[in-house]
């Protein structure tokens, strides 16, 4: 780290006075030399340039207009030519993209198309069991001698189950219990 210039010097250096080196004539002579050639190329180069610059021609304004004009025209194709490309670039993809597009919804249309006739064919099939289930449902015609046969039969509800399973019959043992027991796999592996 430095030492701050308002401290001033520290004092083990206040009356410190450092050896002359003593000059190097040799090299302060192949020094001047070189220095002097470096001169003399900057001096030619100068003298080139002003010259060159003398001699140039002035291009005038209306030259220096036709030239802008030119520029801005060749400017004007490039950007025409480059819109053209990314033109046809953009119709290609979109094109493409159109055609993706497409093939997706024709796609999505087969299989909606699949899955309502599947669905058409299980509702045909549950509609082909309800048919046949219908054997048993009660219409107007068969109403009232569904309403007899359900007058004429009797239930017991009044009857107790063991814990074996075993039904046992109540007030009227010779009616049939409208609950059945359903064998038990624990309680037989139990036995």
């Amino acid at each position: 780290m430095r030492r701050p210039l308002f401290l001033g010097p520290s004092k083990s250096k206040m009356w410190y006075v450092p050896e002359k080196k003593e000059p190097n004539l040799e090299e302060d002579e192949f020094m001047e030399g070189r220095f002097e050639n470096y001169r003399a190329a900057m001096r030619g180069i100068r003298h080139f340039l002003r010259k060159e610059f003398n001699e140039r021609e002035v291009i005038t304004f209306d030259k220096q207009e036709e030239q802008d004009a030119q520029d801005l025209i060749w400017m004007a194709d490039e950007v025409n030519k480059w819109n053209a490309e990314i033109a046809n670039k953009r119709m290609q993809r979109q094109l493409a993209e159109q055609k993706k597009e497409e093939d997706r919804i024709q796609s999505l249309m087969e299989k909606q198309t699949e899955e309502r006739l599947q669905k058409a064919m299980e509702a045909e099939q549950l509609l082909m069991k309800e048919k046949e289930a219908s054997v048993n449902f009660i219409t107007t015609e068969n109403l009232d001698m569904e309403i007899e046969k359900m007058l004429d039969s009797r239930s017991d509800y009044n009857f107790a189950v063991t814990l074996e399973g075993e039904v046992l019959a109540g007030e009227n043992p010779h009616l049939e219990p409208k609950w059945q027991p359903t064998p038990n796999p624990k309680r037989e592996r139990a036995s």
